[in-house]
């Protein structure tokens, strides 16, 4: 349990992570709540550690601000993207989700996803 243990540094430190998530082989659930993962290049580690792992099932990154970042719809009534606005952030941990073949729970709450 990490959670509250706020990520910040290097760009060596951002990459000592992806590969401590990627390289654990009995880490089974990871909490990283409330740990200021929500930057890109934070959050684009996270992602690469979590497709990389065979053993974790459950990660839990409620709190991190994942999609802050994402751009604003459009006004009502304005031509708009016809594709979502989601964050980078977000779209390197669906692309993550899809990766890892043994993810089973993914929490999310209170990152600002427009839920």
């Amino acid at each position: 349990d990490l959670a509250f243990n706020i990520a910040r540094g290097s760009g060596h430190a951002v990459e000592a992570l992806q590969r401590a998530i990627g390289s654990a082989t009995r880490l089974r659930t990871l909490s990283l709540a409330r740990c200021c993962v929500g930057g890109w290049r934070r959050a684009r580690a996270v992602a690469r550690g979590l497709a990389a792992s065979t053993s974790i099932t459950a990660i839990d990154l409620s709190h991190n601000g994942l999609g802050a970042a994402a751009p604003p719809p459009p006004p009502a009534g304005q031509q708009g993207s016809p594709r979502p606005f989601i964050s980078m952030a977000v779209e390197a941990l669906c692309r993550a989700v899809r990766a890892n073949g043994a993810l089973r729970v993914l929490r999310l709450p209170h990152n600002a996803l427009g839920d």
